[in-house]
């Protein structure tokens, strides 16, 4: 006799979201339960995580459901490059590893996932890019690290250091302005 959910999520890597009885849980994608339905809310999976919500604090399970950061955070985003953003406190958002320490102390209003070493940030209304270590990056450092790259029909890409392309190579022009935002020029608009 198959389970009846009240709601399935939209598939994600190799799990997906249900809920029954006002709470959600986890499945893999074998139909293989990974968590009960014990969470007030959960996030996708990324990097075999999955932050999870128990009514007052975010938390993360493995993809076995075993808790492997307890629930703690005020707020807590999903993981890339072995960082996640989270927050203890309103508007105090730091990085932590897959153990929960603080490798970024706390200390900005806004964080993005981190993409080939660099994530933006926020704090005090300035906005800019920091490194895996917290530190601040100049835009002269992020284009170290990013390319603008011509292609042969001398059309502009982005690739990274070690020449993967980042974003194709189909603009006439792309220019980084403040932090990570780039601008892209296309059939002159």
């Amino acid at each position: 006799w198959p389970p009846t959910y009240d709601s399935l999520g939209t598939f994600y890597h190799q799990t997906v979201g249900y809920f029954i009885k006002n709470k959600w849980g986890v499945l893999h994608a074998s139909g293989k339960v990974i968590s009960p339905a014990l969470w007030e809310e959960i996030s996708y999976e990324e990097e075999g995580k999955i932050a999870v919500f128990d009514g007052e604090y975010w938390g993360y399970i493995d993809l076995h459901g075993k808790t492997i950061i307890e629930p703690q955070f005020l707020e807590a985003d999903d993981f890339y490059e072995g960082l996640a953003g989270a927050s203890k406190l309103e508007d105090n958002w730091g990085y932590i590893d897959s153990t929960g320490r603080w490798v970024i102390a706390p200390q900005f209003t806004f964080v993005a996932e981190f993409v080939d070493g660099t994530a933006y940030v926020e704090e005090e209304g300035e906005a800019y890019s920091i490194d895996k270590k917290g530190k601040r990056l100049d835009l002269e450092s992020i284009m170290t690290e990013r390319k603008r790259v011509l292609n042969d029909k001398r059309k502009m890409g982005i690739q990274n250091g070690e020449d993967k392309w980042l974003i194709a190579a189909e603009y006439d022009n792309i220019s980084l302005r403040s932090g990570a935002t780039y601008f892209f020029l296309l059939d002159g608009k």
